[in-house]
């Protein structure tokens, strides 16, 4: 797990190395361990690396690296899990390496199949470049499901690509625009599109992408999405939309199939020359990896998880009793409210563009405190967008079904009815009822904003308007003079969703909000703090597995995550695992009416004061009245603002 960079350009190579060397102190973080620069003058091509040192901790695994034959030189980061398994059979050709890295592998691999023969053996989560010295061509790829991310730019010929946005404004020559459409975007979900960031004309390469480019290419295309254009899927998902019942005769066999491909996933996954651990929340995912990594590992694991002072938020108390049960050893990362809060500028530093997901906070806790016992960590991340996880799955079909069968009416009546009281009243007596159930068992959060999002529902068209109001943070971005184009990505998906909501929306979650919200942060989060984090649940084969699945290995019986189920209750009793559903997130709502009050007050106020922030004062002021109140839990929308003025004040510079 590293941090690349590279330049392409006309420019003096000296002045490029210079900005090269300011671009990797920019990404130090992500590569503590050792720092490379490969220069060939002749092209203006430079490359540059900073290692965090996972697999051959040797001199023989410092990047950039060449090939045997001096052909190829790679900057790399992240893991190709089935190195060992490819590693044999270029033995079997008589091919020798110097060391044991996986990069060594991919360079192998290439010589001996062609680039476009070897994207398809490699199985891993990677985002690297390639250059071609004899074809004076650089090879650009993001691994399938976009775990490792990379950004692009292009202007002037000079091309720039980097591991985070922040290394890429090192190498830029002015101030660049922002991207107002795609800005309206993040308000609408609270994140960027995948291809998209904050600026006109820096780029993410999208999942799944081959990018080859030349001199010819670079001196024939004047944008950065000229340079996209060039990019070819290599690898395509799909998924199985039957909701056939599930057949008897052969749940066994496919439980165990699926068990056995986990136990192999998992087993590649926890290969390192470094500490392996895991992140335990008690939660069915995480709960089946660690078990998964106790039967394959020949030492204990080491779990991690965050705790909790505010009782709706915290599952410390089942992730103890899930690890006390698999005899992991165990380490309770107690979230300090006080700490967390004062150091929010620094951690939102990390996000690199603005990000609306509140939960970045404890991942980044739990990050930090993590790296101080192991180097890498497993997560159970990828399962419910898999497995049918999410509540809005099953909630929004069941909501849609109801909206269909009723007259419009009868919906404009009771959406009409459940907005007519304030959220805090539903939250309030959702609260006392939950204080007569028995002891232990799980409450829901934010009562009162899932009522709100049904009302909506009630009151939206398709299906795809649906699910694109149980995503939205803004339905209309608070941007001055905003025009408006449609906002709602899922319209594309809008045949499927009338007929199959729940694995479409599975489906479309898989290509946006997961690589946009979830890896986003896992990535952002870790590598903050110099550490790997593995998703074994996203293996490749564990993702065309479960997509070729039919739903009701997913959903059956009134329960999500059904297959993930039957394998861990062969490791873990029913009773530790049979709950409802929480989430990883943090009091945000309360923090903006109590803690954060001030911080938020005085960042609305320097959107009237700046025009140049492009906000519009009236309605976000409206919004946060409206959240201190009561009537509505606004904290995520609020928090969506919250990030981008961080990010503009951060990042004026930049900005043109």
């Amino acid at each position: 797990m590293c941090g690349i960079v590279g330049v392409w350009s006309t420019v003096d190579h000296n002045q490029e190395k210079v900005r090269i060397k300011s671009a990797l102190k920019a990404i130090a973080h992500r590569g503590p361990d050792n720092e490379g620069i490969f220069v060939e003058p002749e092209h203006g091509l430079l490359l540059g690396h900073r290692r965090l040192s996972i697999q051959d901790l040797s001199e023989a695994g410092n990047q950039p690296m060449h090939s045997s034959t001096g052909r190829y030189v790679i900057v790399f980061n992240g893991e190709i899990y089935n190195f060992r398994e490819l590693r044999k059979a270029l033995e079997a050709g008589n091919q020798d390496f110097c060391g044991h890295s996986d990069t060594e592998i991919i360079l192998a691999a290439v010589e001996k199949y062609g680039i476009e023969e070897a994207m398809q053996s490699f199985n891993g989560m990677f985002a690297f470049a390639l250059y071609d010295r004899r074809q004076n061509t650089l090879h650009i790829a993001r691994d399938r499901m976009g775990e490792k991310p990379l950004y692009l730019y292009y202007s002037n010929k000079r091309f720039v690509f980097c591991s985070e946005l922040k290394g890429i404004l090192e190498c830029v020559d002015e101030p660049q625009a922002i991207d107002r459409s795609a800005v309206a975007s993040y308000f609408h979900y609270g994140y960027f599109p995948v291809t998209e960031t904050p600026f006109v004309n820096i780029k993410k390469l999208p999942p799944a992408r081959l990018l080859t480019i030349s001199s010819d290419i670079l001196s024939g295309t004047s944008t950065t999405s000229g340079i996209l254009g060039y990019a070819r899927q290599y690898w395509k998902n799909q998924i199985n939309h039957e909701d056939m019942p599930v057949d008897a005769s052969r749940t066994g066999p496919v439980i165990s199939l699926f068990s056995d491909l986990l136990r192999d996933v998992v087993r590649q996954h926890a290969i390192a020359d470094v500490d392996v651990g895991v992140f335990l929340s008690g939660g069915i995912d995480s709960s089946l990896v660690t078990a998964i990594l106790g039967d394959v590992s020949e030492r204990r694991p080491k779990s991690f998880t965050v705790a909790f002072k505010h009782p709706t938020y915290n599952e410390a108390g089942f992730a103890r009793d899930v690890a006390r049960h698999l005899g992991t050893e165990h380490c309770e990362i107690e979230l300090d409210q006080t700490e967390c809060l004062t150091q929010m500028d620094e951690i939102m530093h990390y996000h690199d563009e603005p990000f609306a997901d509140a939960s970045f906070l404890p991942t980044y806790l739990i990050s930090r405190e993590a790296r101080k016992h192991v180097k890498v960590c497993l997560s159970g991340d990828g399962g419910d967008e898999l497995f049918a996880g999410y509540n809005r799955y099953i909630s929004g079909a069941r909501a849609y079904r109801w909206k269909q069968s009723m007259p419009e009416v009868v919906n404009a009546g009771l959406a009409h009815i459940l907005t007519a009281l304030p959220g805090d009243f539903y939250d309030k007596v959702y609260g006392f009822a939950a204080g007569l159930r028995k002891p232990g068992k799980a409450g829901q959060k934010d009562i009162g904003d899932k009522i709100r999002k049904i009302a909506q529902i009630l009151n939206s068209g398709s299906a795809a308007d649906c699910y694109d109001e149980l995503m939205a943070f803004w339905r209309s971005p608070p941007l001055l003079d905003w025009q408006g184009q449609d906002l709602n990505k899922y319209r594309e998906f809008s045949s499927s969703f009338e007929q199959h909501f729940i694995t479409t929306a599975m489906f479309a979650d898989q290509g946006n909000y997961l690589v946009s919200d979830n890896l986003f942060k896992v990535d952002r989060a870790a590598m903050a703090n110099s550490m790997e984090v593995r998703l074994p649940l996203l293996d490749r084969r564990i993702v065309e597995y479960a997509n070729g699945l039919g739903l009701p290995y997913k959903y059956s019986q009134g329960q999500s995550k059904w297959m993930l189920r039957q394998v861990l209750y062969q490791h873990v009793p029913q009773s530790l695992i049979d709950r409802p559903k929480m989430g990883f997130s943090v009091p945000l709502g309360d923090w903006f009416k109590n803690e954060l009050r001030s911080s938020l007050e005085g960042c609305i106020s320097r959107i009237g004061e700046d025009d140049e922030i492009g906000l519009d004062y009236n309605m976000i002021s409206g919004v946060m009245n409206e959240h201190f109140s009561g009537i509505r839990n606004n904290a995520n929308r609020l928090w969506a603002v919250y990030s981008y003025v961080e990010w503009v004040n951060r990042n004026k510079d930049y900005i043109q």
